[in-house]
């Protein structure tokens, strides 16, 4: 460690009061001045220290998703994000190509829109048996007075009967099917979420100002593939 060091004698001023006409402060001699020119200093021998420099705060950002980089941040200055460059909070730093996921997107809506529609088709089948279900029950209560009254053969009683179960049966299998579309219709609406999530992660952006570290994202080349993970990129 180099020391500047200046060495200088400067003249000590004492103040006397003095009677007046006496010339004791006039014939003191002055006090002699010497400079010593500035030069650079260094010690041979002395403590040594290490350390080590880290930042207030660190966080490494990376996407969620795989995908091809589209856009890294270039600050303005017509070239990618590098080590060192400055960023400010909320600053777009890299952005996967989103038109993979505008397709995920697109076709989670028309599954749902399909699982939609297939539910209304079972409600509608199920409205049909149930009212099928009530004539056939009315139909049986009949029969089955008749028959106890010996005004019904036996083969008419158990047709009755057996229209009852029929229509009872066709209830039950159209309120599955309803049960299996609402079960479909949940599961399409989940896609659709997480394809509208994956398009919002497919966006890398600062949550706060500094500089970047470490940048380990890049465009895409010929030999890349397209579900493969994307790296990192670090900031500080």
């Amino acid at each position: 460690m180099k020391i500047l060091s200046i060495l200088a004698l400067l003249p000590c001023l004492t103040l006397t009061a003095c009677k007046p006409g006496s010339d004791a402060a006039a014939e003191r001699p002055p006090t002699p001045v010497r400079a010593v020119p500035v030069r650079m200093f260094t010690p041979q021998s002395g403590e040594r220290y290490s350390a080590s420099l880290t930042p207030a705060r660190q966080l490494t950002l990376s996407f969620r998703v795989p995908g091809f980089i589209q856009f890294i941040y270039d600050g303005g200055q017509g070239r990618r994000l590098e080590a060192g460059d400055p960023i400010s909070a909320g600053t777009v730093l890299a952005v996967l190509r989103a038109k993979d996921y505008e397709i995920q997107v697109e076709q989670a809506k028309a599954q749902l829109e399909t699982a939609r529609r297939n539910i209304d088709v079972a409600r509608s089948t199920l409205t049909e048996a149930e009212a099928s279900l009530t004539r056939a029950e009315s139909a049986w209560k009949r029969a089955d007075s008749l028959y106890q009254n010996r005004a019904l053969t036996s083969p008419d009683w158990e047709a009755a009967r057996a229209q009852r179960d029929i229509a009872a049966a066709q209830v039950t299998a159209a309120r599955s099917q309803v049960e299996a579309a609402t079960g479909q219709q949940n599961a399409a609406a989940s896609a659709l979420s997480t394809a509208e999530l994956a398009k919002t992660d497919s966006v890398l952006t600062a949550p706060w100002s500094g500089r970047l570290l470490q940048r380990s994202v890049d465009f895409p080349s010929a030999t890349d593939s397209a579900d493969g993970p994307s790296r990192p990129a670090q900031v500080f």
